[in-house]
């Protein structure tokens, strides 16, 4: 799902459960989690990089699911009252992404040039760092690019060239 369709779908759902103007929408550059909702500042976060990797009604679940977590109010997690809740609303009671399932899609991969060592990790090493093999000390390369695999999911995902499938990502419209 592009981010104009994603911010315009979130705005209409929350306005629809009375959220708004109170209560306001961002997208995020998480790869870790799908949405937030942040009680502190009033804000549904959504991922922009999991949002342009699934469809329609994956994404309006999990927008859903935040209004939920709105609407009940902070310190209820997943307890039955926000269940209730979610339901009430038409989201999944459920998380929608475990965390296997954030991690496989969103992790970097290294691999040594020397010996078959492989390494996974969620981030980039800071900048003057950089991952070694364990076993020779060799400095690791990166074989995948999350970015790069958003680009080719969301091209694949709607059929669209590379040039629109950057734009919608970067937010560049």
């Amino acid at each position: 799902m592009n981010p104009t369709q994603t911010k315009q779908l979130t705005l209409d759902l929350m306005g629809q459960h009375n959220l708004l103007p109170h209560w306001s929408f961002k997208f995020d550059s998480t790869r870790t989690r799908f949405g937030q909702c942040r009680h502190h500042i009033q804000e549904i976060g959504i991922s922009r990089y999991l949002s342009a990797m699934n469809q329609t009604p994956e994404v309006k679940d999990v927008i859903l699911h935040e209004i939920a977590h709105a609407l009940v109010g902070p310190n209820h997690g997943h307890d039955s009252e926000w269940q209730a809740k979610a339901v009430s609303i038409g989201a999944s009671p459920n998380k929608y992404y475990d965390s296997e399932t954030v991690k496989l899609a969103n992790l970097y991969d290294f691999s040594c040039p020397k010996c078959a060592f492989k390494y996974r990790a969620n981030r980039m090493p800071p900048k003057n760092r950089r991952y070694v093999c364990r076993h020779d000390l060799t400095p690791l390369i990166l074989d995948n690019d999350p970015q790069e695999q958003a680009i080719k999911q969301f091209m694949l995902t709607h059929g669209c060239s590379r040039e629109k499938a950057e734009q919608a990502l970067t937010g560049d419209f």
